[in-house]
């Protein structure tokens, strides 16, 4: 009895460690617009790797994986008239519950909530 209550506890310590950071960032995502304060910002990342951008113009995410420590996004751009195909790269510094901070190819780091 002691040897089936010991693997119990033993599978359910290893399903819990099995939760990868795809996982953690499965979610809406945002933060304020850097050009208009007054608005949110970010993007929605589904399971199977699917995305939406978020209040970003004429920004389309259609998908994303995860790739070592960097969340990649791709999509389609089309701020110049023309849409353009596009893949953001982000490092993954840290993501809980409620918080997601990444960090953009100039360094910047950039602040995003998790919304419910």
């Amino acid at each position: 009895m002691k040897k089936l209550l010991l693997l119990g506890v033993l599978a359910l310590f290893l399903g819990a460690c099995a939760r990868t950071v795809q996982d953690d960032l499965v979610g809406t995502w945002l933060r304020p617009d850097p050009n208009r304060p007054s608005q949110m910002q970010g993007f929605e990342l589904k399971k199977k790797g699917k995305a939406t951008a978020i209040n970003i113009p004429k920004v389309t995410y259609r998908s994303w994986y995860v790739s070592d420590d960097s969340l990649i996004l791709s999509g389609q751009d089309a701020s110049n008239g023309t849409p353009l195909l596009i893949t953001d790269t982000y490092v993954v510094h840290s993501v809980d519950k409620a918080m997601l901070v990444l960090i953009a190819p100039n360094r910047e780091m950039l602040y995003f909530a998790r919304q419910k």
